[in-house]
This record gives C-alpha cells, sequence and structure tokens, in this order.
C-alpha cells in the first residue's frame, strides 16, 4: 500500500510505502518545467541532483541537514502512520460492509447462444482482473469486461461476459485475480442451475 502527494511549482511528488513484509519506504522527487531536479536519498540524509543546475540547490540544502533529517522523519513517522490508519479504517469497512462475492449467472441470447456472466462485487481496492475460462485457459479476446464501479459502501463491483454455445462442451469457469487473494478464485459456472458460489482465499472475500 502505499500514501502520496504531489505539489504545484515547481512540481515535487512525495509519498510512503508499507509493504507487505512490514519494511517501510519513501520518496520525495521535485522537478522543474518537467524536468528531474532534485531527490531524496532518505538513508544517506542528503539530496541528489539531477543536473547540473541542481547542484548549487543539492548544496545549499545539503548544508542544511535539517531539511533532508524532516523529510525522513515524516516519510518514515507520520505519512506511514497516516497510511496504516487509512488501511485499518478500511478493513473496518470491510468487516461492516460485508465479504467479496463471485456470482456466475446465465441467460438466453440471441442466435441460440447462452450468455454467461460473472459478477464480483465487494472488493477492495479497486484493482481486479476477472476472466472465463475454457476447459482452464483464459479467453479474454471472447470475455466482454464490464468497467469497475463503486458499490456505494466504500467498496467496487464489476463483471465479466462471455457467448456460448450451449450445445457444446460446457467447461467454464470465472478467474478472478486481486490483491487480497492468496491466489486466483476460480468459480466454475454450475450447467443446469447457472448459479455457482465460492468461497474465498484471501482476505475481503467470503461465500
Amino acid at each position: 500500500a502505499a500514501l502520496g502527494s504531489v505539489e504545484d511549482s515547481p512540481l515535487v511528488v512525495y509519498g510512503c510505502e508499507l509493504r507487505g513484509d512490514g519494511s517501510i519506504g519513501g520518496f520525495r522527487h521535485e522537478a522543474y518545467d518537467g524536468r528531474n531536479f532534485l531527490s531524496l536519498d532518505k538513508e544517506r540524509e542528503t539530496w541528489v541532483a539531477a543536473d547540473d543546475v541542481a547542484q548549487i540547490t543539492k548544496q545549499k540544502w545539503d548544508a542544511e541537514r535539517s531539511i533532508a533529517q524532516y523529510w525522513k522523519g515524516y516519510l518514515e513517522g507520520t505519512c506511514v502512520e497516516w497510511l496504516q490508519k487509512y488501511l485499518e479504517y478500511r478493513k473496518e469497512t470491510l468487516q461492516r460492509t460485508g465479504q467479496g462475492r463471485t456470482v456466475p449467472t446465465d441467460w438466453p441470447s440471441g442466435d441460440g447462444l447462452t450468455t454467461l456472466s460473472c459478477q464480483v462485487h465487494g472488493f477492495y481496492p479497486c484493482y481486479v482482473a476477472v476472466v472465463w475460462l475454457r476447459k482452464g485457459v483464459a479467453v479474454p479476446q471472447e470475455t466482454i469486461h464490464w468497467a469497475v464501479v463503486p458499490s456505494g459502501d466504500g467498496t467496487y463491483q464489476t463483471r465479466a461476459i462471455i457467448e456460448i454455445d450451449p450445445s457444446k462442451e460446457m467447461d467454464y469457469t470465472c478467474c478472478v485475480e486481486h490483491p487480497s487473494l492468496v491466489e486466483d478464485l476460480r468459480v466454475a459456472w454450475s450447467e443446469g442451475t447457472g448459479l455457482g458460489w465460492a468461497e474465498g482465499l484471501g482476505g475481503g472475500w467470503g461465500h
């Protein structure tokens, strides 16, 4: 997870990162006229100049070590603390609003084909990949993806649709990739019932 900000005139981009293993990271970059200018070497508490013009500012800021020390303290302290609070808030929100679900359904479409729809909802963050598999092989060219949209409760939803010939072998599975999953979530379409449920493999999913 990461938290960052962008300032105007000059362009200053900074942020912090909280990794899965508990380690943290942070950065601060400054640019003028769309070009890199100065960046913070957080570990050495010094500044790195992108060109000769930036050397003047580098030398000035290196002489005032309190500037680098301030940013190091902010990126490793305040920024990470806010990020942890944000993540905890999101976790509590998910617990209150319910778990993610994956629902394959079907209905007849034109030309004798059947439309399979895999709806995925209740997940956070919004980054997700949903695709239909035929006999275990992804068929992205045949999959129609709906946009990921907010559900109104702090989570997101989307769906993937595919048209199939019901007279042929019906071995279709909805495959979901999401940061909260330890491994891909695969839900087989149940022929005849047109509905399938599966328990998630990671945080933010359930049945």
